[in-house]
């Protein structure tokens, strides 16, 4: 006859279980404080999309391209295994920005939070704020000096100041500083010379950042020489369709990024860029020449 369990057998191995569940949960903490963030400069084209996996409430997507790139974000997303979006953040409301965000709205795709710069055009907004209406996504208006804290990434807003409302709309661009950890990656939608030209003369220490994301697809505005002086970027990343009519990147403007040494990485050329960050140092950039031809 088999013998029944003693209490002390029991709670021997009551102990196991409570020891393996511990040491599961302090394995999972381990794993996700440790694990790098990513920051992929996602190839839509003539457009600006990036996306950033920052942990727990931190897969982030700033801008998603032109129209009909809402099938590519969807594409890339199932590459990453990204099934949500924790939060949107629009730079400025030009077609070859918001298109592909508005198609993922339409398409269903989870949502929670969209940021939106403070200085808008009207029309583009009331189409926009429709959309989030139907889908019940959160709206938020962001101002320069709030800060955001989403995962393990924080989200500084540079511009626009009050100021750019009296500027064309490419300067009224929000410039974003992310920072994880030693890191600095900035963000500076379409801002062109006389946005940049207010940055460098105010922002200061504020601008350094190893990663820039270059201006303006590259376009000869794209660049204002004491900008650079302060950001003083190890590598540029230039948004930027295959042959574009635009001329993008510009000869000049690719001369004043050689000229501060930092290295040039395009998405017509390099496809997807990825920029791998553990806390203490940039990891790696990752470069998928192939992968948007495939799709």
């Amino acid at each position: 006859m088999k013998q029944p369990m003693t209490n002390a057998r029991k709670q021997f191995y009551l102990n196991v279980w409570i020891f393996a569940i511990l040491l599961l949960a302090v394995s999972l903490t381990v794993f996700w404080v440790s694990k790098p963030v990513s920051i992929h400069f996602v190839d839509v084209g003539q457009g600006d999309a990036c996306l950033v996996r920052g942990g727990q409430g931190g897969t982030v997507l700033i801008d998603g391209g032109d129209v009909g790139e809402g099938k590519t974000l969807l594409s890339y997303f199932a590459k990453q295994n990204v099934r949500k979006l924790d939060a949107v953040i629009l730079s400025h409301l030009h077609d070859d920005h918001i298109s592909g965000v508005k198609e993922l709205i339409q398409e269903g795709f989870p949502i929670t939070e969209l940021y939106l710069s403070p200085i808008t055009d009207h029309q583009a907004e009331q189409e926009l704020l429709a959309l989030t209406k139907d889908a019940k996504i959160s709206v938020t208006y962001l101002s320069a000096e709030e800060t955001l804290n989403l995962g393990k990434v924080t989200y500084k807003v540079l511009w626009p100041y009050p100021k750019a409302e009296y500027m064309k709309e490419n300067n009224q661009s929000m410039v974003l500083r992310l920072e994880y950890g030693k890191n600095r990656i900035l963000l500076t939608g379409d801002v062109e010379l006389s946005a940049q030209a207010e940055l460098a003369m105010n922002m200061g220490e504020e601008l350094k950042a190893d990663v820039l994301k270059v201006p303006h697809h590259g376009g000869k505005t794209a660049v204002y020489p004491p900008f650079l002086t302060k950001v003083q970027p190890k590598i540029g990343i230039i948004s930027v369709g295959v042959d574009n009519y635009h001329g993008h990147p510009h000869p000049d403007m690719l001369s004043a990024l050689e000229e501060t040494g930092c290295g040039i990485l395009r998405t017509d050329l390099h496809g997807t860029v990825s920029v791998i960050l553990h806390k203490d140092r940039l990891a790696r950039i990752e470069t998928n020449e192939k992968w948007r031809l495939l799709q």
